[in-house]
This record gives C-alpha cells, structure tokens and sequence, in this order.
C-alpha cells in the first residue's frame, strides 16, 4: 500500500488525439481504463464501476473528473526487509491493509482491525517516500476523520473476500438542512445492454415516488 508499490508510470499513444509528449501529473487508478476506453469508443460505462474516463486529461479537452484513489487487500506475513525500503517499512505486519487519497494527503493502515483504526497520513506531493506521517498533528484531525469516513463510503463489501469493516456504519455523505422523502427516479432514452452510468445522457422524464410500487410510471423506449 505504499507509494513504491502503488505509483506506477503509464505510457499512452493515441496518434492525431494525444499530443506527443505530453506529461499528465493527476493520480488515476487501474479502474479509469475502463471508462476511458468505453468513452473513446463512444458507448457509456457500466454504472457498477468505480472509473472515470481519461480522455480530458489525455487530450486536453473536456473537463476531468476526479478519480478515486482507494485500495485495499489482504496479505499475511511482513514485507520483506529488503535494503532499498525505508527502515521504518520493513518488516511491518500486513494483514487488512488499505490506502485512500484526498487531494495531495494520502491514507495508509496495516494490519486493519477495525474501521477505527488510525490511518497514518503523509503529504504524497512534498514526502513521495513518506517519511513524515502527520497522524498526529492536531491539524489533520479532521482528515482522519475524512479518511476513515470515506473509505466507508467508496467500497464495496464482496462476500469472497471479508473484511474487519465490513459491518461497519457507512457515514452519510452529506447531512442536509431539510428531510427528503421518497425514490427519485428518471428515464434515459436509448438502447442499453447494461445498466449505464448517466454521464452524457439527459433524462426525458425524472420525478419522486413515495413507494416502491406501481407508483413509478413506465416508458416505452427509455
């Protein structure tokens, strides 16, 4: 989960598309291709993905939105203690691990136990080898808070592969000032083989339901 293992370079050639030479800083994961490619052949994206399409980057076209920068797995033993790590990153238990990124901060734990257990924080920009964990600096207070919350919110439990946060809490993502109630629902028109994400895509009917019954209308041809 360190940045040794996780920051890996990429190289992309896209002839008439992607100038030569360009040089893209922004953090992307393994999961952004996949929306990259269905964007560049002109089809949506499966809603169950957790990728954004690169081609705004790429190209230098478009707005990019932001990637989530999250992982986890679970690996028994140390890490080797070969002299090339950092003396502070041999020989650390692995066990549950996980790293997530918030802007230029980034999150890593070994050996999870619970969904409480502090994150250790470094400034990935200015300390690539994280050296300094800012755990304990009052000031990052409310980034642990936000670390631990987010990595809540973005996974996804898999029954195969549990996971000692599995049951816990998922924090809401945003508290709101009035109470909604009710399934709000809306139409896309279009032929689609999957369920698709909305980006790109207008609705041509959305509206509230207060059950999940006959309440919400059908549309031929959406």
């Amino acid at each position: 989960m360190w940045e040794g293992g996780l920051r890996m370079p990429t190289l992309v050639a896209w002839a008439q598309h992607i100038p030569a030479g360009k040089v893209v800083v922004s953090p992307s994961m393994l999961s952004d291709w996949m929306a990259t490619f269905a964007d560049v052949a002109g089809i949506n994206a499966p809603a169950r993905t957790n990728g954004v399409s690169l081609v705004p980057s790429l190209t230098g076209k478009g707005n990019q939105a932001e990637s989530l920068i999250y992982s986890e797995y679970s690996e028994g033993g140390k890490t080797p203690d070969f002299k090339e790590f950092e003396a502070s990153r041999r020989g650390r238990k692995r066990g549950q691990m996980q790293m997530i990124r918030l802007g230029d901060f980034v999150g890593v734990r070994y050996d999870v136990k619970s969904a409480d257990d502090d994150f250790e924080i470094y400034d990935i920009v200015s300390d690539p080898k994280q050296t300094t964990n800012l755990a304990s600096i009052p000031s990052c207070n409310e980034l642990q808070a936000q670390m631990k919350a987010k990595s809540l919110q973005v996974r996804k439990a898999d029954l195969e592969a549990p996971r000692p946060y599995d049951k816990a809490e998922i924090p809401a993502v945003e508290i709101l000032d009035k109470t909604y109630t009710g399934l709000s629902w809306k139409f896309f028109k279009g032929n689609f083989p999957y369920v698709v994400l909305e980006t790109g895509l207008t609705e041509v009917s959305k509206g509230v339901s207060k059950h999940l019954g006959n309440e919400v209308p059908k549309s031929s041809g959406a």
